[in-house]
């Protein structure tokens, strides 16, 4: 996502009362911004919160038939950060708290003007509806600064639109999966739940779709391993018995790459990735596949740590070649990746932490033709399995 570039003063006025607020600093043990004050407090404890490692709370509110399985798809989100790299460990706690209104389209976000209301929207929801989760009662007051509330609905507008959230960091999203109900096969949209709510969460602790500068909101980035680009939302990429398929596995990006400038690509070199970073965490220990683009706009599926043929000539060039290898209709530097497990921003929309919003440029978010995409990505990777590096 990029920043929003808005001349109405009004707009960013209001969006800044809504997520600004100044919490004096406290101790926290663990760094998840919740003050060791709270986390020692029995009721926090018997929810299941630590004071030694981090939580992220997450509540969630649904429309009538847009999360068919909805403990599958919490077991799946909190599996991912049991899995994250860091010391001491995150836990998510997820809680899908009551049904919503139903709405065909519950918001639009196909102009501006529709953005911005869909946006106040969501904000008066939030209001009225979150209750903190398992913290309601007593202690809601108290934990509102520290969750995030999500919303699951049918639609929101737009051609193709899976989801959004408003800021980076913030404090809540929205997943808008159920208009695919019956176009898409069940087991393709329960995937989808689950990349996206992880998405959508990841922009609310501060990812971007592009990793690090010097084009963070750049999408498609070949060496970005991270469900936050477009091309792993729905599942990442291995080969499995000579085939290759998008699978149930997702994770925030777990390696620094090398550089990688678009005019200046060394096929023999490829995209450099730490190991581990490549390798799921599954029984089989599967070996994660990356994704770029060929000047014809197929994609390419590649090994990570060896020759790449990014200009799709079937041959690995000594030289160096130019390629858009995220296809956004420019040959420029991406650079590197950063590891998101160690740039997550705790404190519900910087609100802990003292940091500042980062306004996210609806449009360009809006504007992405997710489970289309996905299935269209799916199709050329099958074609590709000739080129693919071995």
């Amino acid at each position: 996502m990029q920043c929003i570039r808005s001349d109405s003063t009004l707009f960013v006025l209001a969006l800044a009362f809504l997520f600004g607020s100044g919490l004096a600093a406290a101790q926290d043990t663990d760094g998840d911004a919740i003050p060791d004050s709270i986390e020692n407090q029995s009721w926090y404890l018997d929810a299941g919160g630590s004071p030694q490692r981090q939580d992220v709370w997450v509540e969630c509110d649904y429309m009538r038939g847009t999360v068919k399985k909805r403990n599958r798809l919490r077991r799946r989100v909190e599996q991912v950060f049991d899995r994250a790299p860091v010391p001491g460990g995150i836990t998510l706690h997820v809680t899908f708290d009551e049904k919503l209104p139903f709405e065909e389209q519950w918001g639009d976000v196909g102009t501006p003007e529709g953005i911005l209301e869909t946006f106040q929207k969501l904000f008066d929801t939030y209001d009225a509806r979150f209750d903190v989760r398992p913290f309601n009662g007593a202690h809601a007051d108290t934990m509102r600064p520290y969750g995030h509330y999500c919303m699951f609905v049918e639609s929101i507008g737009g051609d193709g639109v899976s989801g959004f959230s408003p800021g980076i960091p913030g404090d809540l999203f929205v997943v808008a999966l159920g208009q695919y109900r019956g176009q898409v096969p069940g087991r393709e949209l329960r995937a989808a739940e689950a990349g996206t709510m992880l998405h959508e969460l990841g922009h609310n602790l501060g990812l971007t779709h592009g990793g690090a500068r010097p084009r963070p909101h750049a999408n498609y980035k070949p060496n970005y391993l991270s469900v936050m680009n477009y091309a792993f939302q729905f599942g990442f990429l291995r080969r499995r018995q000579g085939n290759l398929e998008f699978f149930n596995y997702w994770d925030y990006s777990r390696g620094r790459s090398n550089l990688i400038h678009e005019r200046k690509l060394h096929e023999m070199e490829g995209v450099i990735l730490p190991v581990e970073a490549t390798v799921a965490d599954t029984q089989r220990g599967d070996e994660l596949l990356g994704i770029t683009f060929c000047p014809e706009s197929n994609a390419l599926a590649f090994r990570f740590n060896g020759p790449v043929d990014f200009d799709c000539d079937g041959t690995i060039d000594g030289g160096k070649v130019k390629v858009d290898t995220n296809r956004d209709g420019r040959k420029n530097k991406l650079g590197r990746v950063q590891v998101d497990w160690d740039n997550l921003v705790f404190g519900t929309a910087g609100i802990g932490a003292g940091g500042r919003v980062e306004l996210l440029d609806p449009l360009s978010e809006m504007r992405r033709p997710d489970v289309e995409l996905r299935l269209r990505l799916r199709e050329a990777l099958r074609d590709s399995a000739g080129p693919l590096v071995r």
